[in-house]
């Protein structure tokens, strides 16, 4: 199953398809315009402000998935560049994007369980810290899942205040960075083949870095595959509030 495939997802895009709505209204840029209306009615905005980080939610995954789709392409090396070398920098490049997105996860759950319980904090001051001493997110039930979150989350938190606070770049973890030893008598090899022996080293750690890059992009898709499994418990959890708090409204 997927994020948007979850009842809560569904059962708010309904009511705001119900409303009316259509298909580029319900984009995030369209919610966003729409709740600049100040004669929507108080379950009209409640609606939108939830269906906004729902969605939200579900394209975090989608640019996820789509970095490693990236991740999955073979370039060509630069000028003077071994292809291992190039495999390597390009995995570093794009983990860097992985790490950012894979954190925003915990950003857009807390900003989500906000606005499906009401709890009224504004959004650059809705933090995890907050709602976990929260009474209603204590009665919610939700504070277990939401620790799940945070814990995998942390790892690319510490990368993200690296990258984007402190200016410093950070790598591939160290066992995909780390070049295997070629068990390989590689001067017997040139011999029996007539070819360079630099060449071959060249070519055989090529193979060894695109081995690793398989690696490394199914070790990221379990990743977000676990993480999604957690967030789509969350969803389940905060719908029978959001069928509560709904009523309040009418």
């Amino acid at each position: 199953m997927s994020v948007s495939g979850t009842k809560l997802y569904r059962r708010i895009k309904k009511k705001l398809k119900d409303e009316g709505m259509s298909a580029d209204e319900l984009t995030t840029i369209g919610i966003r315009r729409k709740l600049q209306d100040e004669s929507l009615t108080p379950l009209l905005r409640y609606h939108l402000n939830s269906f906004l980080w729902c969605k939200s939610c579900a394209l975090t995954f989608t640019r996820l998935k789509r970095i490693r789709e990236m991740l999955n392409r073979s370039l060509y090396p630069k000028k003077g560049e071994s292809k291992s070398k190039r495999i390597k920098n390009w995995m570093a490049y794009n983990y860097q994007i992985y790490s950012v997105v894979f954190q925003s996860i915990l950003e857009v759950t807390i900003l989500l369980t906000n606005e499906v319980l009401d709890l009224g904090y504004p959004e650059r001051q809705c933090r995890y810290e907050s709602l976990r001493e929260n009474k209603k997110v204590k009665a919610s039930g939700v504070n277990p899942v939401l620790k799940q979150i945070y814990e995998d989350t942390l790892r690319h938190k510490e990368n993200k205040n690296k990258l984007v606070h402190q200016g410093k770049s950070i790598s591939i973890p160290r066992e995909y960075k780390a070049t295997k030893e070629i068990q390989i008598d590689i001067s017997t090899l040139t011999q029996d083949i007539s070819a360079d022996e630099t060449e071959i080293r060249e070519f055989l750690e090529g193979l060894v870095a695109a081995s690793q890059k398989r690696k490394f992009i199914g070790d990221l898709e379990n990743e977000c595959n676990s993480i999604r499994s957690k967030v789509e418990k969350l969803f389940d959890k905060l719908l029978p509030q959001y069928i509560k708090i709904q009523a309040f409204y009418k």
